[in-house]
């Protein structure tokens, strides 16, 4: 510890010792000029010559001092006291994120007002051209019924609409998880379950590598767990770079919204991951005002509006299979799967809108072909020749959606129709292919075969509730006897079959006596 508890530091009299990063410690001091609490950042007496470090310290000012947002822990002042620099910011009371994690998932509306202002702080800092580099839960603070605050802009970057590199630099050998080394001559800076693939490979990254590190955080939220820490960080790294996240570990509780948005997140090929934070904020308030009214509703209908069959498709017991045949199995498994859904799509008109997490989004458009595709994919993932069986929970929903030309995935689907194809492919057990009602009418009457002549069974199950809709959803099962579940949907702790009506009693009339 640099400083002790009574050093004054120009008009500021430290009080006491917070913390400490890979670019400095942290103190709590008073101000005796405006008489208020305040942080005090410094270099420990170790880089307090580095020039480096120091001039890393300057810029984390002058990039503080451009950002003007509730969001974003305001600087105060640079200066300068005995030869050492020293940041004056604002003091964040409160837990962090991760105080608030340790003790396990984080209530979905709790998490959706957080993230909707980690969300508007961080889209403050792209607008100005600055790169975070290390959102992380530490570097969030979450007061109760307070204002989030983004902390720690210590290897933020300013990149004016420019990749950056990841800052590879002579120094090695800290113990501090910001920093870690990849070779004897050179680290990359940040934290390593945070990074996205590209800045852990240290390649250049922009604000995409943030949208990754905001997945990863939101992933952790409501998980309880982050999603992709390993017992090394080499072995961290490697799932980043190899490995999906347990899409299976996601609660049944989190809204099909938020599986959408980290589905785009945490997507390894920058360029197919979402592309502007504030999208994801947008999300996020669309969901806290659905819930603010009761139930989810669907967003209006612009000009050049189509009626589309929306299926969702998800892989089943991935966790499970990785557990006993290791990673490598089930990537070669999972690239199997793709190949034969792109397939099966090409075939039936359908439209890939998204590869999310465990799954796929599709659009086509009529239903029935929505309905050939997936019989076609249960018929083909059956015949692979795979360590482990492939099966799938496919939803399909028929609704009316934006301009087709507006579609460029998920996130341009996301809203009501979408949401309840993801219902549905929630609620479906393994082989089990569910519709909505609407989806169902003219697709029963025009398939009557599975693509290799089998016959197709159409399976009434009836009203199911969900805890967020108010109306009732009619579920409907397509399959095929030995292949398909044909059995009756799940049932979760936010879902459940609806009751039937009681019979109406007439009522019962006596004749008075004259």
């Amino acid at each position: 510890m640099s400083l002790q508890p009574g050093a004054e530091i120009g008009a500021y009299r430290v009080t006491a010792f917070i913390g400490r990063g890979g670019m400095g410690e942290v103190y709590r001091a008073r101000d005796s000029r405006l008489d208020r609490d305040v942080a005090l950042k410094v270099l420990p007496d170790t880089l307090a010559a580095d020039t480096d470090r120091v001039a890393r310290l300057e810029r984390e000012a002058k990039l503080l001092a451009s950002l003007n947002h509730p969001n974003i822990a305001a600087i105060y002042e640079l200066l300068e006291s005995d030869g050492r620099r020293v940041l004056v910011m604002e003091l964040v009371e409160g837990p962090t994120l991760a105080d608030r994690v340790r003790t396990g998932p984080i209530a979905i509306d709790e998490a959706v007002a957080i993230f909707v202002q980690i969300a508007d702080g961080l889209e403050a800092a792209h607008e100005r051209g600055v790169v975070h580099r290390d959102l992380k839960p530490d570097n969030i603070k979450t007061p109760p019924g307070g204002r989030v605050k983004i902390l720690d802009f210590g290897i933020a970057k300013q990149v004016g609409g420019e990749r950056v590199a990841s800052d590879a630099t002579g120094d090695v050998g800290t113990s501090d998880p910001t920093v870690f080394g990849l070779t004897g001559d050179a680290v990359v800076l940040g934290t390593p379950a945070y990074m996205s693939p590209e800045q852990a490979r240290g390649y250049s990254v922009d604000r995409r590598t943030d949208i990754w590190a905001f997945g990863c955080c939101l992933y952790e939220a409501v998980t309880g767990r982050p999603a992709f820490a390993a017992a090394t960080t080499a072995d961290t790294i490697a799932r980043i770079v190899h490995a999906e996240p347990d899409w299976t570990g996601v609660p049944d509780v989190v809204p099909p919204v938020i599986r959408v948005l980290l589905g785009r997140c945490l997507r390894k090929d920058a360029r197919r991951r979402l592309r502007d934070i504030g999208d994801a904020r947008i999300e996020l308030e669309d969901l806290a005002g659905a819930s603010e009214a009761g139930a989810a509703t669907p967003r209006a209908v612009r000009p050049g509006a189509d009626f589309k069959a929306i299926l969702l498709s998800r892989i089943h017991e991935l966790d499970g299979v990785t557990q006993r045949l290791g990673m490598a199995a089930v990537t070669r498994l999972v690239t199997r799967h793709d190949a034969v859904f792109r397939e099966c799509l090409a075939r039936h008109d359908g439209t890939e809108q998204e590869r999310s997490g465990d799954g796929f989004f599709a659009t086509f458009e009529l239903p029935s072909n929505a309905v050939r595709c997936a019989l076609a994919c249960q018929q083909a993932l059956a015949a692979l020749d795979t360590p482990a069986p492939v099966r799938v929970a496919i939803g399909i929903h028929a609704a009316e959606i934006g301009d087709p030309a507006d579609l460029a995935g998920a996130a341009r689907l996301s809203g009501l129709p979408v949401d309840t194809a993801a219902r549905l492919a929630g609620l479906a057990r393994p082989g089990q292919i569910l519709l909505t009602g609407a989806a169902s009418e003219s697709a029963r009457r025009e398939v009557a075969t599975a693509p290799d002549g089998t016959p197709v069974l159409w399976v009434d199950h009836g009203p199911y509730l969900f805890k967020d809709l108010e109306t009732p959803l009619q579920i409907v099962e397509a399959g095929v006897v030995g292949l398909s579940a044909l059995s009756r949907p799940r049932d979760t702790e936010t879902v459940r079959r609806a009751p039937k009506p009681r019979p109406s009693v007439p009522p019962i009339y006596q004749s008075s006596k004259p």
